[in-house]
């Protein structure tokens, strides 16, 4: 998702759970609106802010996470469903460390490019991929 939490990119794994979608969804969508990720969401959860589990569209257990520009600039999110909490939590964090990888190529091998080039596939994605100038 973009910082809008509009869907730039989603792609769905043959023969998961149909819920997964919606709980994909959902983990992007409040990993765009609180620059947090859900795990640290679901810790905050069990002690200082129990109430937020309360409110509506608002996850709190692992598998989304921002994406941030090395500046800190929060730009979109990553939500990930369709296995364990923690599994889906180690995917997503391989797809930003593959996204990271591949703008880093496309920054030392192109002048610019305006192309949206998806750097991974996984189980449930919600994947945001700015613009490159350079």
């Amino acid at each position: 998702m973009d910082s809008g939490a509009n869907v730039i990119y989603f792609e769905r794994m043959n023969n998961s759970f149909l819920n997964s979608i919606e709980i994909a969804m959902l983990k992007a969508e409040t990993s765009t609106g609180l620059p947090f990720s859900t795990k640290v969401l679901e810790e905050l959860a069990s002690s200082s802010l129990p109430g937020i589990v309360h409110i509506l569209g608002i996850v709190t257990f692992e598998g989304g996470l921002p994406i941030t520009t090395l500046d800190g600039t929060h730009i979109g999110s990553i939500g990930v469903s369709g296995a364990s909490a923690e599994d889906d939590g180690i995917c997503a964090q391989i797809a930003i460390d593959c996204i990271d990888v591949h703008l880093r190529w496309i920054i030392k091998n192109q002048k610019s490019t305006s192309k949206y080039q998806p750097a991974f596939w996984g189980l449930q994605t919600a994947v945001v991929y700015q613009q490159i100038s350079t």
